[in-house]
């Protein structure tokens, strides 16, 4: 079973949503799924929308081209055309039957949206093996995953979040709760006490007086949120840990090995080394992230 997406798609068909995935490609309504190299193959390529006058080139210039005007130039030359995300894997089956395929979640991901398009050209889909994955905690990693008592999974996450998990000492400052407790309690109480005499002198009043209360959430809720927010942000110091570490384990936000090459890590740690490391620590077919430690 391909691995669930994290990525909410709220145009998704209501068969891919029940089925718990998010599309990571969006499907435009009325768009091949190609994209079209006016000036050739080297040239810009653009994606073809459908109009009432032909199809145009989606940022390129204004022009209509024909779909028997398109079909010549796929005639002429091929290369003027290439693969979208989900037609690749399509072409590339063509061309090299596939038996097993094996990416990272992402890849794996464009699969799930891939069965229709494998159905309609009478292709068997290739099964599909997430690949092995690592992260590398150097030693001043750890030192920080030690210092805020977090696990790697734990400092991933928003930032507010993360700090949230962490051990953090507030002081005399009351917790969020409290202090929303401590605003509320004595206004539902209050309001309580008095909707009944309210209600007596006109029963349409209850309402306002309903309104009145979910208006006095509502805005104490955004108060502590608020609060709560400044809370976790109090100690400078901390948040710089915070920041630092995930910037370890997530540089830019994105994975390790979307940002650093294998050239990285081998040149701190030695080629050998962190080979045998990642072949030690990681199970081809086990997709979870393997922690090494150079």
């Amino acid at each position: 079973m391909p691995a669930r997406s994290p990525r909410p798609w709220p145009d998704a068909p209501a068969s891919w949503r029940w089925r718990g995935f998010g599309v990571p490609v969006h499907i435009r309504e009325g768009s091949p799924l190609s994209f079209f190299h006016p000036e050739g193959p080297e040239g810009p390529r653009y994606r073809l929308e459908h109009r009432q006058d032909g199809l145009h080139l989606v940022g390129g210039p204004e022009r209509a081209w024909s779909v028997a005007e398109l079909q010549t130039k796929l005639e002429a030359d091929p290369a003027c055309f290439s693969t979208s995300a989900l037609l690749r894997p399509l072409l590339q089956d063509s061309l090299l039957p596939t038996a097993a395929y094996v990416g990272g979640p992402g890849e794996v991901d464009y699969f799930a949206q891939l069965p229709p398009l494998y159905e309609a050209f009478g292709l068997p889909p290739p099964l599909l093996v997430p690949r092995a994955r690592f992260r590398v905690l150097e030693d001043k990693t750890t030192r920080l995953l030690e210092e805020l008592g977090l696990t790697p999974e734990e400092a991933e996450g928003p930032a507010d979040a993360v700090l949230a998990r962490a051990n953090r000492d507030t002081g005399a400052w009351p917790a969020p709760e409290r202090v929303q407790a401590d605003l509320l309690d004595p206004f539902t109480a209050a309001l309580s006490a008095a909707r009944g005499v309210i209600a007596s002198l006109d029963p349409g009043l209850d309402k306002n007086a309903a309104r009145t209360e979910e208006t006095v959430r509502q805005a104490v809720g955004k108060l502590v949120d608020k609060y709560r927010a400044t809370l976790l942000r109090r100690d400078e110091t901390r948040v710089a840990t915070v920041e630092r570490l995930q910037a370890a384990l997530r540089p830019d936000g994105a994975p390790q090995e979307r940002v650093y090459a294998l050239s990285t890590y081998a040149a701190r740690y030695g080629a050998r080394r962190l080979v045998e490391l990642a072949l030690a620590g990681c199970d081809p077919f086990d997709p979870r992230v393997k922690d090494i430690l150079p």
